[in-house]
């Protein structure tokens, strides 16, 4: 399980983006996906994720939105 999308649920919430114990682990995929990391690394994907809402939050809840919705 992921170790940073526990500190991602008040924003994802915030955009509309439920996460729950049956779709974590999917949106732990897709969240490495958008930033472009190898499945599984955890500390860089935590490190790419702040950067991406650092510098444009909307962008990157967006393009989550986009990638989650998709692999449904």
């Amino acid at each position: 399980m992921s170790c940073y999308i526990h500190r991602l649920k008040e924003l994802l919430a915030k955009h509309g983006i439920d996460v729950n114990p049956e779709n974590r682990s999917r949106l732990d995929e897709e969240i490495h996906k958008v930033v472009d990391v190898r499945y599984k690394d955890c500390p860089h994907v935590w490190t790419e994720v702040k950067k991406r809402i650092k510098d444009d939050e909307a962008g990157f809840i967006e393009a989550v939105k986009l990638e989650f919705g998709s692999s449904k």
